[in-house]
């Protein structure tokens, strides 16, 4: 469940993060926006361990029930 509330956070705090890139460009800060996409691109990362971890409990989870 934690893990979940971990995804959720993460996925929000990635579009956060893209949208912030956006307007920096917008504004002409393009250094700016390249350390938010670096940034996106940790969180990411993050998120798709999180969504492996979430798998693999869910898996394991379902032979423990076996």
């Amino acid at each position: 469940n934690n893990t979940r509330l971990r995804l959720m956070r993460l996925s929000e705090a990635a579009e956060k993060l893209r949208r912030q890139a956006t307007l920096e460009v917008q504004a002409g800060n393009e250094n700016a926006a390249r350390d938010l996409l670096q940034q996106k691109k940790k969180v990411m990362e993050a998120l798709e361990k999180s969504k492996n971890r979430i798998e693999l409990l869910d898996e394991l989870s379902t032979k423990v029930n076996e």
